[in-house]
């Protein structure tokens, strides 16, 4: 399923917009959260980079909730969870209006995975970034005492 120009360019507006403030809270608010001692491990961040670059949405729910039963970093991966399924359930369609009817009840499934697989590499690359500036701010503390 190919998506239209119109479509690429909203969600490149959604993220630029939306998904990156959300992305940025979504980690402050993980940081603070009482169950988390630490940051995600960089090799988890990597992991979850490498799968966002998959072909298919499926792999990406698969990745995260194989994290979540292995109990790896299990809050930051439920919380994914739950902001990607937000996305995925209300957002995409009613509030972000991505999907455009398509023929077949098929079709349509198969633009909604395609649009997912994009939001999702949207935000979680604001995540990922995110990360990033958190680590270099605890490494600058600790620096300085």
């Amino acid at each position: 399923m190919e998506l239209t120009n119109a479509q690429r360019k909203k969600i490149w507006l959604v993220s630029d917009t939306i998904l990156y403030p959300e992305a940025v809270t979504f980690m402050r608010e993980l940081v603070e959260h009482e169950e988390v001692r630490q940051l995600p491990k960089n090799s988890q961040i990597m992991g979850l980079f490498n799968i966002i670059k998959s072909s298919k949405y499926d792999d990406v729910v698969d990745y995260i909730n194989h994290q979540i039963e292995r109990n790896v970093d299990r809050v930051f991966y439920e919380k994914l969870r739950q902001a990607l399924t937000a996305l995925q359930r209300k957002r995409m369609q009613e509030e972000f209006q991505l999907v455009i009817p398509q023929p077949t009840k098929r079709e349509e499934d198969a633009e909604k995975k395609e649009l997912m697989l994009l939001l999702a590499r949207e935000f979680i690359q604001h995540v990922i970034a995110e990360h990033g500036m958190l680590q270099a701010g605890e490494k600058r503390s600790e620096s300085y005492g």
